[in-house]
């Protein structure tokens, strides 16, 4: 969608306005990244995605805790991302975005990244149809394929 000059002003006047919070472990946070590149990391209880629940983020007074930087596991899941977008096939991306979001409306879920949430998706990914399972493991195989290549690109560096 293009925004028209007089979106694109008000856009820029609010995202002056905003700031970007982030879990150590972030991974949607920086998935979504777009033309903000400064945020504050701040420290969690969780692991991995349960630290995008915000109950979670550690607080001193009325501050939040921070971190200089996202934790290695972050670091790791936003290069394997990024490689994976570049290089696997947006229509295999779309139809199992479209099965996850299918699942999750099947559920009546909105927040997918809840522990229950997550139990319910294997569930139903392991309970679809053959074809739909076809997409998943073609999609999970890109996205090690994705994984492998940063493995190897870090080691030779």
């Amino acid at each position: 969608m293009q925004l028209s000059q007089k979106e694109q002003r008000a856009h820029q006047r609010l995202k002056n306005q905003l700031h970007k919070y982030i879990p150590q472990d972030s991974l949607f946070g920086i998935m979504l990244e777009n033309d903000t590149s400064e945020f504050t990391v701040v420290k969690s209880s969780a692991i991995g995605v349960f630290q995008h629940n915000l109950l979670t983020w550690k607080v001193t007074g009325t501050n939040f805790q921070t971190n200089p930087q996202t934790s290695s596991l972050s670091q790791l899941s936003q290069e394997t991302l990024q490689e994976f977008v570049k290089h696997s096939d947006p229509k295999l991306r779309a139809k199992a975005l479209n099965l996850l979001y299918q699942i999750t409306k099947q559920k009546e879920q909105n927040q997918v990244l809840s522990p229950q949430n997550i139990l319910l998706f294997i569930a139903a990914v392991l309970a679809s149809n053959r074809q739909e399972r076809q997409v998943w493991e073609q999609y999970l195989q890109e996205l090690y394929t994705a994984y492998k290549t940063v493995i190897t690109k870090r080691k030779q560096h």
